[in-house]
């Protein structure tokens, strides 16, 4: 029985710790640099398939479905484009009430946006392109 429970005992932490070193770390969102272009300067809006299984669009913590979901968006949420990699965009999710999201003016570096609103990263197949 002590044998059991030692074996027990040593397996959670190398499980804990291979979960760990599974999860990617969290890929910022990057406001565009150039002081001449808006440092986000698309519109997207969430538009899922007909019919589709889901009902909501994935958040990510980075660009791919290896990062953990950081919040399910429903369709027709509004969002900023900020940057993307391959078929993800970073984005920053507009408030309902229209609110402010305080998105810094280009300074010829680049930043990485802190909030105060919702941002991650979504597939672009399932938001549409609303302005720019």
């Amino acid at each position: 029985m002590r044998r059991f429970a030692l074996l027990v005992c040593c397996m959670i932490p190398v499980s804990a710790a291979a979960a760990a070193a599974a999860t990617p770390k969290p890929v910022p969102v990057l406001l565009r640099a150039d002081p001449n272009v808006d440092a986000c300067p698309s519109f997207l809006r969430v538009k899922l398939p007909e019919g589709g299984r889901e009902g909501f669009l994935s958040l990510r913590a980075g660009p791919g479905t290896a990062w953990p979901e950081i919040a399910r968006l429903r369709p027709a949420t509004s969002m900023i484009a900020c940057s993307e990699k391959a078929d993800w965009i970073a984005v920053i999710i507009q408030p309902g009430g229209g609110g402010d999201c305080a998105i810094p003016v280009p300074t010829g570096k680049p930043l990485r946006y802190a909030g105060p609103c919702r941002h991650g990263w979504v597939n672009r197949r399932f938001v549409e392109t609303v302005a720019g």
